[in-house]
């Protein structure tokens, strides 16, 4: 099986993340789960881990940390190696123990996205990975300059 994701499922994310963005959570929940149920369907374990992956991060938008965790490790269980989507999981487990005030796992988490965003993401997921460990971590506790050195690297 290919770790290409079906168009199909694609454009649904793709159309997801367009109504997240006007504000239309329904919808966007909605396009997600159209996303999911194909993906599931047509046995296309990338595009589940994809739509899985839009899924908690609306729940993480909304402050279900616990859900978004248990969707965020069902698409790292689907997702194959070397993949962004495996960067975008990381980053929404890290994301999520920050905002449970686990710090210790969030910096594990985010280490972890930034090590596979620098073998494999884009660019744009590795300067997410960066500012998130410079300010969400090495700020926080005091680190002046390792927060300065991740964000002008993010730069």
């Amino acid at each position: 099986m290919s770790n290409k994701i079906l168009d199909e499922v694609k454009a649904l994310i793709v159309s997801c993340q367009a109504s997240e963005a006007q504000g239309e959570i329904a919808q966007a929940w909605k396009l997600a789960h159209q996303a999911l149920q194909i993906a599931q369907e047509k046995n296309d374990r990338q595009g589940q881990a994809y739509s899985f992956l839009q899924i908690a991060h609306i729940k993480f938008l909304q402050g279900r940390f616990t859900e978004a965790v248990e969707d965020a490790r069902k698409a790292l269980s689907l997702a194959y190696p070397e993949t962004p989507e495996i960067v975008r999981a990381w980053t929404i487990l890290g994301n999520c123990a920050v905002e449970q005030d686990a710090l210790e796992d969030a910096e594990k988490f985010y280490n972890q996205a930034l090590d596979y965003a620098r073998l494999f993401g884009s660019p744009s997921q590795r300067m997410v990975c960066l500012h998130n460990l410079a300010n969400g971590i090495h700020y926080y506790h005091g680190n002046f300059p390792l927060s300065l050195s991740y964000e002008l690297e993010a730069l």
